[in-house]
Parts: structure tokens; C-alpha cells; sequence
């Protein structure tokens, strides 16, 4: 399971409770056509509902830096140095 490896969560208490297929509860519209033939709605595969239960990491955002800069998270990277370089943190 990735969320066991993630550095965000405490893997070993990264637990899948539950996963239940259940119907898909998206809805398509289709736009009207000049068509007299009214087009088919594909039928959309079912989802899976899943309920999981984790504890986050205890390590502290300024070491998770690295983590965060790889997902994309510059704006709260900027703000954790800024706040280290004022003796905030």
C-alpha cells in the first residue's frame, strides 16, 4: 500500500478498514443533438468505496521538506523557510 510508505503517515499504522464496490454516482449529460437518433449513455463502471485508518507521521514539516517539494507544495515550502529563517521554527 503506498500510504504505508509515505513519509506523511505512520505505516504500520496504516490500515485498510473496509472497500465496497458500489454504482458509480457520476452523472453524464449528454448535449442535445440535431440527431433524431437519440444516442446510447455508456454505462459507467462501478467505484470502490474504501474507508482507511492511519496516524500521521510525528515528524515535523521542516523535515518533511524534501517530501513536500516533490509533491508540488512551493508555497508552503517557501512559507516553512521563511518561518525557519525568522526562528519560528
Amino acid at each position: 500500500m503506498l500510504l504505508q510508505n509515505s513519509p506523511f503517515f505512520q505505516g504500520e499504522k496504516t490500515k485498510l478498514i473496509s472497500a465496497t464496490k458500489k454504482a458509480n454516482p457520476t452523472r453524464l449529460e449528454l448535449q442535445e443533438s440535431r440527431s433524431t437518433l437519440a444516442p446510447d449513455i455508456p454505462e459507467l463502471p462501478q467505484v470502490v468505496e474504501y474507508k482507511i485508518e492511519t496516524n500521521l507521521s510525528p515528524l515535523g514539516a521542516s523535515e518533511l521538506l524534501p517530501q513536500l517539494k516533490s509533491q508540488g507544495a512551493i508555497g508552503l515550502v517557501d512559507r516553512i523557510e521563511t518561518l525557519t529563517e525568522k526562528g519560528v521554527f
